[in-house]
């Protein structure tokens, strides 16, 4: 959801300033394509760009299809067939054996569009939706072609021909500790699209001036509760106190809550350690990362931060972090048409960074 919520800040930057864009969007894929359904490409005046829909290869043609489409301010859908001989005839060269569909549409002059703006809202609140996209007019008249509407998950299509994109909460970090070593990991987990938040008992640890890029703060202490924070399924957590009694009564405090990951910083035997010590206070503690990250033989902060989101980003995607050469069919497969479940959120997330439990 990175890309979308960059794609949205450009169009208010657009808009502000009063300049002319254009917004493709992937909306069908058959076979493998290199992105997937709801990659958006924000084209501006002389092609600044904001986002892709591909490895590059597409690029200079969507933008001659959206000067196109400025001009006669109407939508139109594109399609890209990049298998066998049809690929070496258009020249793309891409190579993914599949076809790509891409709605291109000019954006109204000096506003953002409502449905972008309602968007903007619920990826700020942490909140599921479905976007429903007119890829035709529709024979009843109630929808034209680029049309959307944003339903409530699980709801029905409003027309037979649209297409439907799960708009997802953005996925959370919460880090607990505010060592140096943090500051790597919250940082880059900020540039891949988390929502970052620290925790940690000291106010002049856990700051603004050693977190620039920090979305929260909460101080809190080990053993407090953590039932008031927004953790859930699209959520990591990664504990990295670098002390052994906080880390057992963070892990304590996080066994009911639905995080997606949990992972611990330190030798597996010191984890399994605190496994035993919560076991006989009668606290079973699910599945753990720890330790925390993909071997990648990663060395210092930096590297360790990117073996720790690398996993983070496995696991909340479903995959196992292998090779790629190694996974077997396409990477990216069409799916059907259909309304898939999107994961709710305990409560909002605040927009502003929080201060709380001094």
């Amino acid at each position: 959801m990175k890309e979308l919520r960059d794609v949205i800040a450009g169009v208010q930057r657009a808009a502000a300033a009063g300049e002319p864009m254009s917004l493709a969007t992937v909306v069908r894929i058959e076979g493998s394509a290199y992105r997937r359904p709801g990659a958006r490409l924000l084209i501006g005046p002389e092609g600044a760009r904001v986002g892709s829909i591909s490895g590059g290869c597409l690029e200079a043609d969507v933008i001659c299809q959206a000067a196109a489409a400025w001009r006669t301010r109407a939508p139109r859908l594109v399609r890209y067939d990049l298998r066998g001989s049809e690929d070496i005839v258009f020249g793309f060269g891409l190579g993914c054996d599949g076809a790509v569909e891409v709605l291109v549409e000019p954006l109204p002059r000096g506003e953002v569009p409502r449905w972008m703006a309602d968007v903007g809202l619920l990826l700020a609140d942490r909140k599921p939706a479905v976007l429903a996209t007119a890829l035709a007019d529709s024979p009843d008249g109630g929808l034209r072609l680029a049309e959307r509407r944003l339903l409530r998950v699980g709801a029905p299509a409003p027309s037979p021909a649209c297409a439907l994109e799960p708009i997802e909460p953005p996925p959370a970090l919460w880090i607990f500790g505010a060592g140096e070593d943090t500051r790597a990991l919250a940082s880059l987990g900020h540039d891949l699209g988390f929502l970052v938040a620290v925790v940690d008992p000291s106010s002049s640890r856990a700051s603004r001036e050693r977190f620039p890029r920090v979305d929260r703060f909460e101080r809190r202490h080990p053993g407090d509760s953590l039932a008031d924070l927004p953790i859930d399924a699209r959520t990591a957590v990664v504990l990295m106190t670098h002390r052994y009694e906080s880390d057992r009564e963070w892990l304590a405090a996080l066994a009911t809550r639905p995080a997606g990951y949990v992972g611990v910083l330190g030798p597996r035997r010191r984890t399994e350690r605190l496994r035993a010590e919560l076991a006989r206070r009668g606290v079973v503690v699910g599945r753990l990362f720890a330790p925390a990250g993909l071997d990648i033989g990663a060395e210092g902060p930096g590297e360790i931060a990117l073996a720790i989101l690398a996993e983070i980003t496995a696991v909340l995607s479903g995959r196992e972090g292998g090779h790629l050469r190694d996974h077997q069919g396409p990477l990216h497969e069409a799916v059907e048409s259909e309304v898939l479940p999107a994961t709710g959120t305990d409560g909002p997330w605040p927009g502003a960074p929080i201060e709380s439990r001094g």
